[in-house]
């Protein structure tokens, strides 16, 4: 049985990337959201946080949702980052229940990146090139990693649930 309806796929971070469309979508809607800043609060990062991802649920109507799973505490760059993956983490998967989206799944960066450009453990600012690029390829173009971060979270999670139609050309 194929796999139809939207996919809501999410590169979580203060600055959150974003992709929702269904598979074979030529091209899904995507873009990037700042949800804090320099010095926001985690109660403020949360709020806002919750009112977009709410919004997101209700217009787009997604089937499955998927966010790259957080990196263990002690592979962030601090303990503040790593404490709000884990926060926005839980609030996903706390936001689609209460929206009854109930098909959240989690992806890790290593999964993601071996299947969009070939391999798992680039550096950051390597992979951030890569991604970029295979975006481009792909007729993407990104405003920003964290944009393609979730394009290629997006389009894994494709290949996954409609085998073949990720690999459409997609055009801007």
């Amino acid at each position: 049985m194929t796999f139809t309806g939207n996919i809501l796929a999410l590169d979580l971070g203060k600055r959150t990337g974003w992709v929702c469309g269904p598979p074979g979508a030529s091209p899904p809607h995507y873009g990037s959201m700042a949800i804090g800043g320099e010095g926001s609060c985690y109660g403020a990062i949360g709020s806002k946080f919750r009112a977009w991802l709410s919004d997101m649920i209700v217009v787009n109507r997604p089937k499955l949702l998927v966010m790259e799973a957080p990196l263990p505490p002690q592979a962030q760059t601090n303990m503040t980052s790593a404490r709000v993956l884990f926060g926005l983490a839980w609030q996903v998967e706390q936001i689609a229940y209460d929206h009854g989206l109930y098909n959240v799944r989690e992806a890790t960066v290593q999964n993601v990146r071996s299947f969009f450009v070939g391999h798992g453990r680039l550096k950051s600012e390597t992979a951030e090139i890569v991604i970029k690029r295979k975006c481009k390829e792909l007729g993407w173009h990104p405003q920003d990693h964290n944009a393609a971060d979730a394009l290629a979270l997006w389009h894994y999670q494709c290949a996954i649930v409609a085998p073949g139609l990720e690999l459409k050309r997609h055009t801007a």
